[in-house]
């Protein structure tokens, strides 16, 4: 088309002189992103391109461009970081970002065979994503929608490598002046991650609410749910804002008493309870995963896991051989069910948002091979109940006939 973007992207089409496109990776609410060539060196790209609809979106446009500002203020080695930024000849706008040949953390944390991600491994990406979001910090970026969704996971020499990406909805706070696309009031943000502040749409937020989603994070990674679960976003909002979170040790009662209190603390409904920084969290878990005299404080007895390969375009994550390998019962993760549900009943069969149901008297329902007996058993009760009520009929009835007598 001239003049203008091609009807249609696909393997071999060339973008702005520049990029020539692969394939494409995924398709997301706002934007669409393709692995692409940087012509004249080779080097792999992802280029992200908003949807065309959002072309008279001037308050998403805005959220995509912020995307790159947060993102090309920060280096640090566990971000996505933004390449280059350009202008299709329609004058939409698209990223060029480093490009990560890797899977989703949600497929890390769910992964098909329905093992549980050992704790040290948890801990360990974990600090990695507080390192990213420490990193943000220091230049002035508060992330402010942390969640699997927006991390990245790619094999390293020495494991796996987490990078966050997606700083749409950050607050950037730089030189003095405060840079922020919502207005008060306005709530943005994934319900199950968002600190309570920043679902009362608080006009003053700070680095603590990152803070409260790595916290939850951690708390799903480790018992596969969320703290808060509700029937809709407004549900999760009202749990979060008004009922104390469902303890860790509900879900995983083997680990540390300091672990669990640290993730509790983490995603505290205060922020004043909260660790004041990404920093504070790491060095909290710090003791918990990281090895010691050649053995880490949790999961002692378990080696250190030399790699973790993620061939591309893998859906899940192949476990090291040393890893503990622990079956959770068939798929506890809420993302098994609607995208916001309740959740499903305990084991025992009562729903948590029930009363139990108290036991239920003898029943008149007869055993196999006994239909005889409890039949003429209920029977006789049951002409007996016949009897009282007919008897107490009548004496109502006489008692009538009197009153009608002595008036007249």
């Amino acid at each position: 088309m001239p003049g203008g973007l091609p009807l249609t992207i696909g393997p071999g089409t060339v973008i702005n002189e520049s990029y020539r496109v692969v394939r494409r990776v995924a398709i997301g609410g706002m934007a669409t992103v393709y692995e692409a060539i940087l012509l004249g060196t080779g080097q792999r790209v992802a280029l992200k391109i908003p949807h065309e609809q959002f072309r008279q979106d001037k308050d998403g446009l805005r959220r995509f461009l912020r995307e790159a500002q947060a993102a090309m203020a920060i280096r640090a080695d566990n971000v996505v970081q933004i390449v280059a930024v350009g202008r299709l000849p329609n004058r939409m706008p698209f990223l060029a970002m480093e490009y990560i040949d890797g899977v989703g953390l949600r497929d890390v944390m769910y992964p098909p065979d329905d093992t549980r991600l050992p704790t040290r491994t948890a801990l360990s990406l974990v600090d990695q994503i507080a390192a990213a979001i420490e990193s943000a910090h220091a230049a002035g970026v508060i992330h402010r929608d942390l969640k699997p969704d927006n991390v990245l996971i790619t094999a390293g020499p020495d494991g796996m490598i987490a990078k966050v990406f997606d700083f749409g909805l950050s607050f950037i706070a730089m030189e003095g002046s405060v840079s922020r696309l919502t207005t008060t009031g306005t709530t943005f943000g994934t319900p199950q991650y968002m600190a309570p502040e920043q679902i009362r749409g608080a006009k003053h937020v700070d680095a603590r609410v990152d803070v409260y989603a790595l916290g939850v994070i951690l708390y799903e990674m480790l018992a596969a749910r969320w703290p808060f679960e509700g029937v809709d976003a407004h549900d999760v909002w009202h749990k979060a804002t008004y009922d104390p979170p469902v303890p860790l040790a509900t879900h995983r009662p083997d680990l540390p008493a300091g672990l669990l209190e640290i993730v509790m603390r983490a995603i505290s409904r205060e922020a004043s309870d909260r660790y004041a920084t990404a920093t504070e969290l790491r060095e909290a878990i710090a003791p918990f995963w990281k090895e010691r005299s050649g053995t880490s404080t949790f999961d002692a007895a378990l080696p250190p896991c030399p790699s973790r390969n993620l061939a591309a375009g893998a859906e899940g994550v192949t476990p090291c051989a040393s890893d503990e390998a622990v079956t959770v019962p068939p798929r506890t993760s809420p993302f098994d069910r609607a995208p916001i549900a309740a959740p499903p009943a305990p084991s025992d069969g009562v729903s948590p948002s029930q009363p139990p149901v108290p036991p239920a008297g003898p029943s008149l329902v007869a055993p196999a091979g006994s239909s005889d007996t409890m039949s003429n058993e209920a029977l006789r009760h049951g002409s007996a109940a016949t009897w009282w009520i007919a008897a107490a009929a009548a004496l109502v009835l006489i008692a009538l006939a009197v009153l009608v007598i002595a008036r007249v």
